[in-house]
């Protein structure tokens, strides 16, 4: 009787321990029973065999968090970057025509308390800033049956080039805004269609786009590899962050080959069509179509995504200025509105209200090898503007005529001054100039500007944008470190100022300078990084829509260091 009951306790005992998930160790309690008498070796095979036929069952663990029974995956993310910033900017105009205002470097925005230096006339005006800022971002990511996905971002600025708040105001709060909100379908291997404001959804660098901006509209995709089922070790088809394919799956065979489709259909800015008789009775939209290959191995990665970019030559609010007579100005709008200024419509920096003129061919790509299993990757861009004569005529035409009693003859200046040649040839016309951009101005003897003469004429460098760049090294683990240097040239009239990055060169067209970085993982989740560019203007320009009033190629040098710290969650 005692010989059961020590049985009857040990095997509750056992079944107790299996209940709990602790099986593993319970062979070693069997034979420790069985040294001490307690167990012979045939009811420890016995309670050994019961065991194995009735497996324990451990319960899930209930989460309080309740999902949709459709709903597949939710993945959560973010991130937090603190960052302080220096920079200088300095106008590039030596100083004001008559009656025209000394172009100062942009208020609110970009510089809402500029420091100025220099001379009073406006010659070498410098803005220096120093700032601490900081952007967090909240990502939710969704996939449903059927090949449903959906997702939704949240950021801490309205801008569409940043997400960045300056830390000021006593203390004041920050708003919260909606960055992104999509829906998509990628059912079928190979085919995906995502419609909303979504990620960037093409292989790109920053000369063209800027990283911060997520376009709206729709978008497919095509990844022939994976319909025709080239390469087995293929990617999943999906939808992924930044505009690139999720990471993929350990390759079955020594090189892999992609090839992909990508089309987009964006909604720029919804214009009331039937208030003017314009160009703002269309919509703006923009287009581009991408193919994009890529060939790899374990050593060796080379990628291509060429594409072509279209505006739908639809307006936003422009301003045509015509020639009066000497000594005045007279404006001609026909818009149905004035132009704004660069700060005070849709929050762009540009101002230019015109989404015309862009036929742009587009070619970005990147060679990437593992040198001792460290990454070294040589990137480059380009872009050519088939439409950059056009639009660099239009950024003249809201130039003002400037007020002149003196005029050019070909040998001398009357009542004195000084002609300064910029970097561009021309001929010099005997009367009053022209509104628009000028190669040449006269100077009064105090170095004021007394008129513009000689317009300036486009050229292939105004038309065209490239970068060349260096990235050693990555960062995803603790100890990651990565450097980069990047040297590249911008031409006024060869990208859109609403898309390209305001980081890199203030949001500025013709600019070309140098940047570098330099990025360290602390953890795996805490990113330190060092950054800085030094960029001057491409060509000297005087007058006209683009260094006036608009400012989107009004500055002569633009410099800055940050030091960024990043979380990720």
């Amino acid at each position: 009787m005692i010989r059961k009951t020590k049985f009857a306790l040990a095997l509750a005992g056992l079944v107790a321990l299996t209940t709990s998930a602790a099986f593993a160790d319970d062979q070693a309690l069997i034979d420790a029973l069985v040294r001490k008498g307690i167990l012979t070796q045939k009811d420890a095979d016995k309670i050994e065999s019961e065991v194995s036929k009735n497996p324990a069952v451990v319960p899930a663990p209930s989460s309080p968090l309740k999902l949709a029974p459709w709903i597949q995956e939710l993945k959560l993310s973010g991130d937090l970057r603190l960052r302080y910033q220096w920079d200088e900017e300095q106008a590039q105009e030596p100083s004001a025509a008559p009656g025209i205002p000394t172009p100062t470097p942009s208020p609110s925005l970009r510089n809402p308390t500029p420091t100025l230096t220099g001379s009073p006339n406006g010659k070498n005006h410098v803005a220096t800033r120093s700032r601490w800022r900081f952007r967090l971002r909240l990502n939710a990511e969704i996939k449903f049956d059927g090949g449903f996905f959906g997702g939704f971002s949240l950021t801490t600025n309205n801008f569409a080039d940043t997400g960045n708040q300056t830390y000021t105001g006593g203390f004041q709060n920050y708003s919260i805004y909606i960055s992104k909100a999509f829906l998509g379908w990628n059912g079928y291997p190979g085919l995906a269609i995502i419609a909303g404001k979504q990620d960037n959804p093409f292989y790109t660098t920053d000369l063209f786009y800027d990283p911060s901006i997520y376009p709206q509209g729709l978008v497919e995709r095509i990844d022939f590899d994976k319909l025709f089922g080239w390469n087995s070790a293929g990617e999943p088809v999906g939808y992924s962050k930044e505009g690139k394919t999720p990471p993929p799956a350990p390759a079955k065979h020594p090189s892999v080959f992609e090839l992909s489709l990508i089309a987009g259909q964006f909604i720029f800015y919804d214009n009331n069509e039937y208030n003017f008789d314009s160009d703002l009775k269309n919509d703006s939209y923009l287009f581009e179509e991408q193919l994009l290959a890529r060939y790899r191995t374990d050593w060796l990665s080379i990628t291509f995504g060429p594409s072509l970019f279209i505006a739908n030559a639809a307006g936003y609010g422009h301003d045509t200025v015509a020639n009066g007579p000497a000594g005045n100005f007279s404006s001609v709008n026909t818009g149905g509105f004035t132009a704004p200024a660069k700060t005070d419509f849709l929050q762009f920096l540009d101002g230019t209200g015109e989404e015309r003129d862009l036929f742009v061919v587009l070619a970005p790509g990147d060679i990437t090898v593992k040198v001792a299993n460290i990454p070294v990757k040589l990137y480059w861009d380009f872009a050519y503007n088939f439409d950059g004569g056009k639009r660099y005529s239009l950024l003249g035409t809201a130039g003002q005529r400037a007020t002149s009693t003196t005029f050019f003859n070909g040998t001398a200046l009357g009542g004195g001054g000084t002609i300064v040649t910029t970097q561009r040839d021309g001929t010099n016309p005997t009367g009053s100039p022209l509104a628009g951009l000028y190669s040449q101005v006269v100077l009064n003897p105090d170095g004021s500007v007394n008129h513009f003469i000689d317009p300036a004429q486009p050229s292939t460098k105004d038309k065209t944008a490239w970068l060349i760049g260096l990235k050693i090294g990555d960062n995803k683990k603790a100890g990651d470190i990565s450097v980069y240097g990047d040297f590249r040239q911008v031409g006024i009239a060869s990208v859109d100022p609403n898309l390209s990055a305001s980081d890199s060169m203030n949001a500025r067209l013709n600019f070309q300078g140098f940047g570098f970085g330099i990025n360290y993982n602390v953890t795996d989740f805490l990113i330190l990084g060092v950054s800085g560019r030094y960029d001057w203007n491409l060509t000297n320009l005087y007058g006209g829509q683009a260094t006036r009033g608009s400012g989107i190629a009004d500055d002569n040098t633009w410099h800055f260091i940050r030091v960024d710290a990043l979380l990720k969650f």
